[in-house]
């Protein structure tokens, strides 16, 4: 199994320390540890075959059909299967907008490290808004 995320420098700019929170993985609810603020990145744009949508930075990192790392960047539309929550589902577009934000990486207390963002299969890098407004009442980005 390649593990690109042994490769990756990651540039946080502030943390947040978690207790008594989980999240969904592909090996049942793990204690999240940590929240942290990353410097912008350009964002990117992915949708499956099935609609799941995800919004995060080039080097987000998620799992093909033979649970690989691999960075949205590197995806080929049509022809990359990631990993959902149903099963490997076909990536049929991917776009880089223009305009930067700031990130948010998940430090996930087990030994993969993998969680599901919107259903796709996911490890670390990634805007999670949903996870903000439960905890602190607002989304952390527009």
């Amino acid at each position: 199994m390649h593990k690109i995320s042994n490769t990756v420098e990651r540039k946080f700019i502030n943390s947040v320390d978690l207790s008594n929170l989980e999240i969904e993985t592909d090996t049942g609810w793990e204690p999240v540890t940590a929240i942290h603020k990353t410097v912008p990145y350009k964002k990117w744009i992915l949708e499956t075959e099935s609609g799941l949508q995800l919004e995060c930075a080039d080097t987000h990192i998620l799992f093909d059909e033979q649970f690989n790392e691999i960075f949205v960047k590197d995806i080929i539309v049509n022809q990359t299967r990631v990993i959902t929550d149903t099963g490997p589902q076909l990536i049929v577009f991917l776009t880089e907008l223009s305009q930067e934000e700031h990130m948010y990486d998940i430090t996930v207390d087990s030994n993969n490290h993998r969680y599901y963002t919107n259903g796709i299969l996911s490890h670390n890098t990634t805007i999670i808004n949903a996870l903000s407004y439960a905890l602190y009442g607002i989304a952390l980005t527009n």
